[in-house]
């Protein structure tokens, strides 16, 4: 049973970064290219950088993330390191979309362009 895990965490993690470059992809359609966006972690009023680095970063943050928890979890000896694990990536997947909706929203809002339904 323990054999099936990473590949249902692993479904879960592809279906929330597809989720994220979708979302990424629509809005820069939507967003000047001259734009400057805050990043989630700037406060709202912090640092802006540039539309498409912005971008970059909302899709690499949390590929790269994924894929730690991958190579921790491939590299999980002990069963109840592996459950550790899934649970983890279950937990932070979901944490990863609902942080990225939040942003994009205040994102849209800024440039007038229509945010995500809640």
């Amino acid at each position: 049973m323990l054999a099936i895990l990473p590949y249902v965490a692993d479904a879960l993690w592809i279906l929330v970064m597809a989720a994220i470059a979708s979302t990424c992809r629509s809005a820069m359609q939507q967003i000047p290219k001259d734009a400057r966006i805050a990043m989630p972690w700037s406060g709202g009023g912090g640092r802006q950088i540039p539309r498409d680095a912005a971008m970059a970063m909302a899709i690499g943050v949390p590929f790269v993330f994924g894929l730690i928890l991958l190579a921790v979890g491939r590299l999980a000896d002990a069963p109840d390191k592996v459950l550790i694990v899934f649970l983890a990536r279950l937990a932070t997947a979901p944490v990863f979309a609902l942080v990225h909706i939040g942003w994009l929203r205040g994102v849209m809002e800024d440039f007038g362009g229509p945010t995500p339904r809640r």
